[in-house]
């Protein structure tokens, strides 16, 4: 039952019903749990739906903890650096190509489509991000032919779509995602509902920002609450090149909880080295792998805008985040 749940949740992900994944997925934690097996498999995709039904934060815990459980298995190595890769991107936090480059390797020892595609689509977009068409067009059209060989709709669709949005010619075929195939068409109002109808609010808020002024500003909101903040400011430019005033700024709720919107790992991790431990100490304190620690830090520096430890902990003194949760240490660990 184990092994049929988790078939279940990748089978339902590759049709982007992260709904009805999500539920594959727990069933098969919750069985992993009764039977005392390692349910670290289950949770790397786990944090991929997460990821793609906003639970950012969430998604982003599970995988660095899939990252430290000693897994070994290729799929979920690969889903949880993709997890974290496509998390970053989208946050623009560093770290972003380590995570990508390490869930390339992964797939291309595979060499199987359905690990190779879903990397080169999430490349694609880590390109556009960052403003970079021309790489965009390169990862996007790297397995592509072989999806279209496979008649696959959703990876044709999405890596199409990445194409069409850097500016190169498009062939969609008919049995393309339809959500994709929509937005390819100008139909932003419908795409938009299609994939509000997947629970995909990330991709929702993509296709309104290519609507009206009222639908972007709906876009921005969405951005924000989800601490999209390459996406939230290239749409906020482009509203204030069309004379737009009076637009939100920033991630509101979480900037009130935190405001450099650091999960409730990074201020553990932030909270250590204000107390002047290295970061073999963080992770010997928190149960966690140096490599693991090394990469909240490299995300804590970027929220805070530093670039080193003594800068860092002098931002955290200026925010009054030293010591914001009591004794770090003893912070609940994430679920």
């Amino acid at each position: 039952m184990f092994s049929a749940q988790i078939n279940l949740g990748e089978l339902a992900i590759g049709r982007h019903q992260f709904a009805r994944a999500e539920g594959h997925l727990a069933d098969a934690i919750a069985i992993a749990d009764e039977l005392q097996m390692d349910a670290a498999i289950a949770q790397s995709s786990l944090a991929v739906c997460w990821l793609h039904l906003g639970r950012w934060n969430d998604a982003g815990e599970l995988a660095n903890r899939v990252l430290d459980s000693g897994l070994e298995s290729r799929m979920g190595l690969l889903n949880a650096h993709l997890a974290l890769g496509r998390l970053r991107a989208r946050r623009g936090d560093a770290g972003v190509w380590g995570a990508l480059d390490e869930a390339l390797r992964l797939a291309v020892g595979s060499g199987h489509l359905n690990y190779l595609a879903p990397v080169r689509a999430v490349r694609a977009e880590a390109a556009w991000l960052e403003g970079d068409p021309a790489r965009c067009i390169d990862e996007a059209q790297a397995e592509l032919g072989r999806a279209t060989a496979h008649r696959h709709a959703w990876l044709v669709g999405e890596m199409s779509w990445w194409l069409w949005r850097a500016g190169a010619a498009v062939e969609l075929p008919d049995y393309a995602a339809v959500p994709y195939a929509l937005q390819i068409a100008g139909r932003w109002r419908e795409a938009a509902s299609a994939w509000h109808e997947l629970a995909c609010p990330f991709e929702e808020a993509r296709a309104l920002a290519d609507g009206d002024a009222d639908s972007q500003r709906a876009a921005l909101s969405i951005f924000e609450r989800l601490g999209a903040r390459p996406a939230a400011d290239a749409l906020r430019q482009c509203l204030h090149a069309a004379g737009v005033r009076g637009l939100v700024r920033g991630p509101r709720s979480a900037t009130r909880e935190h405001p450099f919107s650091l999960t409730a790992r990074e201020l553990q991790v932030l909270q250590l080295l204000c107390k002047g431990l290295r970061n073999a100490e963080i992770a010997q304190r928190l149960s966690r792998s140096v490599r693991t620690v090394d990469h909240h830090l490299a995300a804590v520096f970027a929220k805070l805008g530093v670039d080193s430890r003594v800068a860092a902990i002098q931002a955290a003194q200026r925010a009054g985040l030293e010591a914001a949760a009591g004794q770090p240490g003893q912070a609940p660990t994430p679920k």
